[in-house]
C-alpha cells in the first residue's frame, strides 16, 4: 500500500480498498478547497478565487459598524407636546416654550420654518442644527381672537429624526373666556328718526378689575366719545357721537375701545348704517324651477328704514321675466320702518345656462326718483339619473 499526503489528508491507493477510497479522497480533496481560507491569521492573504467567507472576528465587526451606524440617528425628544395655557381674555397675547432634546448619536437639523395653522401662532426656534445631547426650544406666541370658547392649534416640526417620518406634532390650547362684557354687541346705525344717534355703550368688568378706557377709534374717525383715560372704574358707560359724512365714506366698520384691563386690552363693536330703504330678504331665490311654468311669490318686503312714507312709480326688470302682481301696505311691529309686501310673478324660460339657472333683475323706481334693485335667481330641476 502507498500513501500520499494531500495537506494534513491521508488518501490510499491500495486497489484493495476499490472505488470507496478513491471517492473518500475526491471528498476530502473538495472539502480542502471548500474551507482553504477559514483558518487565515489576522493579515494573511486569501489566494485569488478563494470564498470570501469571513471570520467570525470580521463578522463581528461589521455587525459592530452597522450598529454603530444606526446609532449615530439623530433622536428629536420633546418633553412634552401639548401646552394649555387655560383661561384666556379675547384678543390677548400668550407666549409658551417647547423643550426638545436630540437623543440620538447623529447631529440633528431642524427645519428653521415650523408648520403652523394660523397667522395667530408664531413659533421661534431657536436654532437649527444640534449636537448629540444638545438641548433646543420652540418660543411659540398665540394672540387669542374674538371668539369664545375652547380653541386648539397645531404645529408641525419638520427635522432628520425619521422616526416618524420626519414630522413632530405640537399642541396649543386654550379656552378663550370674556372678562369685559358690553352692550351692544354690534351697533345699527341711522342718519334719520328717532335712532338717529348711536346708543349709549356699557362695559362692565366681569372680574371685578377696575380698568380705564384709552381711547376710542373707528374707521374714517366716523365714531368719537369722549373718554378720560386716568379714570379707573369697574364698569362705563360712553356715548358715542357720529359725523354724518364720515359715516356716508364708511357706512360699515368696527369701534374699537382701548382698555387697561390685563385680560381685555380692547373691545372690537361692528358698526353698519341701516340703508334708507332695502329689501327683505336682499335676493330672491327659487330652487326647482320649469321652464315656462310660472313661480309666484308672496314673502318679499319693501321698506322704508326709518318709518317715512313713500311709494312706487313704476317696476320693471332686466330680462322681462319679474313682475309684480300686487303690493300691500306693511308697517313693522317697532314702528321704525313701512313698506310694502310684493306678490312676485317669475316666468323662468328654455334652460339655456349649461349651469342650469336663469337670473333676472327686478328695479323698483321710487316716486322721489331713487332706484333700488332685487336679484333673482331661479335653479331648474334636475331630473334623476
Amino acid at each position: 500500500m502507498s500513501y500520499k499526503r494531500l495537506g494534513n489528508q491521508v488518501c490510499t491507493s491500495d486497489a484493495g480498498s476499490g472505488t470507496v477510497a478513491l471517492i473518500s479522497c475526491l471528498l476530502l480533496l473538495t472539502g480542502c478547497a471548500g474551507t482553504s481560507n477559514v483558518g487565515l491569521r489576522s493579515g494573511e492573504i486569501a489566494p485569488p478565487g478563494a470564498p470570501t467567507m469571513g471570520t467570525p472576528e470580521t463578522v463581528g465587526a461589521a455587525a459592530r459598524r452597522e450598529t454603530a451606524a444606526m446609532g449615530r440617528e439623530p433622536r428629536i425628544m420633546f418633553e412634552m407636546n401639548v401646552h394649555d395655557f387655560g383661561e384666556i381674555g379675547l384678543l390677548t397675547q400668550h407666549v409658551c416654550e417647547f423643550r426638545f432634546k436630540n437623543t440620538g448619536m447623529g447631529v440633528l437639523k431642524v427645519e428653521g420654518k415650523i408648520d403652523a395653522v394660523c397667522g395667530c401662532v408664531v413659533p421661534v426656534l431657536s436654532q437649527t442644527v444640534y449636537a448629540p445631547g444638545a438641548a433646543g426650544t420652540i418660543q411659540v406666541t398665540y394672540m387669542a381672537g374674538d371668539s369664545l370658547g375652547p380653541t386648539t392649534k397645531l404645529l408641525k416640526v419638520h427635522s432628520n429624526d425619521k422616526t416618524d417620518g420626519g414630522i413632530v406634532g405640537l399642541q396649543i390650547q386654550a379656552t378663550v373666556v370674556e372678562r369685559v362684557a358690553y352692550e351692544p354687541r354690534q351697533l345699527e346705525l341711522r342718519f334719520k328718526g328717532p335712532q338717529a344717534n348711536c346708543p349709549p355703550i356699557t362695559l362692565r368688568s366681569l372680574d371685578h378689575r377696575s380698568f380705564a378706557v384709552t381711547g376710542i377709534l373707528s374707521n374714517g374717525s366716523a365714531l368719537a366719545a369722549d373718554v378720560d383715560a386716568s379714570r379707573q372704574a369697574p364698569e362705563f358707560t360712553l356715548q358715542p357721537t357720529l359725523d354724518p359724512e364720515q359715516l356716508q365714506k364708511h357706512p360699515t366698520g368696527n369701534l374699537v375701545l382701548t382698555l387697561t384691563h390685563p385680560e381685555c386690552p380692547e373691545v372690537r363693536i361692528p358698526y353698519q348704517i341701516v340703508p334708507e330703504f332695502q329689501f327683505t330678504p336682499s335676493s330672491v331665490v327659487v330652487f326647482n324651477a320649469e321652464p315656462n311654468h310660472p313661480v309666484l311669490l308672496d314673502g318679499v318686503v319693501l321698506s322704508n328704514s326709518y318709518a317715512e312714507e313713500f311709494d312706487v312709480a313704476s317696476y320693471a326688470s332686466k330680462a322681462h321675466r319679474v313682475r309684480v302682481m300686487g303690493k300691500e301696505k306693511v308697517v313693522a311691529d317697532d314702528q321704525q320702518s313701512m313698506g310694502y309686501r310684493l306678490r312676485l310673478g317669475i316666468l323662468p324660460p328654455a334652460v339655456s345656462n349649461p349651469q342650469g339657472f336663469f337670473e333676472d333683475v327686478l328695479r323698483v323706481r321710487l316716486t322721489n326718483g331713487k332706484e333700488l334693485q332685487l336679484p333673482c335667481r331661479l335653479f331648474y330641476h334636475q331630473p334623476q339619473e
